[in-house]
């Protein structure tokens, strides 16, 4: 633009302000930017957890390793430099990380905008299933147990560790109750 203005497409980034330490008393950082206040953040973090990780037991043989140079100037550095640059879905380390968090800790079915609770088995009723007048094959399906499933026509029998898997098989009706246990499932083929 001739004017000197500046034209913005988007007012988030003048908004998405970051803290940045430009100078200590008289000493001018060497970063051309400054330091990002999170960066510092995520150094102490990483201070913080390489010098827990000494005093676990088996783990904490490998940060003994390296020089102490190392291990509590340059990989607190190198830890906070990488998650500095990390941006996952536009957003930062720790943001993306809670999220993740909140995730995991969610639970995975809501029933009615609550988390479902188990509370053992309950028996609804019989459920009858017949095939209608256009043929007599039966539906593919999955019963999971615990069940009991009454069978009126003539079917072979396999099965494979918890699935038990039923053919129907042509001949007269003939009635059977098969019974599941709770870790079975029955398939109709």
């Amino acid at each position: 633009m001739q004017d000197g203005s500046l034209p913005i497409a988007s007012y988030r980034v003048v908004f998405d302000l970051e803290r940045r330490i430009h100078r200590i008393d008289r000493f001018r950082v060497p970063l051309p930017y400054g330091l990002p206040l999170r960066s510092l953040a995520y150094a102490l973090v990483a201070l913080a957890c390489i010098l827990a990780i000494e005093h676990v037991p088996v783990v904490g043989r490998a940060p003994g390793l390296l020089p102490t140079p190392a291990r509590l100037v340059l990989a607190p550095v190198a830890i906070s430099y990488a998650l500095t640059r990390l941006r996952l879905d536009g957003r930062s380390a720790h943001a993306a990380a809670s999220c993740w968090l909140r995730y995991i800790a969610a639970p995975r079915h809501l029933v009615a905008f609550q988390p479902r609770r188990v509370r053992g088995v309950e028996r609804l009723g019989d459920l009858a299933m017949a095939p209608n007048a256009s043929g007599g094959a039966w539906r593919r399906g999955t019963v999971s147990g615990p069940a009991e499933v009454f069978v009126g026509v003539p079917f072979r029998r396999s099965g494979r560790g918890g699935r038990l898997i039923l053919d129907r098989l042509d001949g007269q009706a003939a009635g059977e109750v098969v019974a599941l246990a709770t870790d079975e499932r029955l398939v109709l083929r």
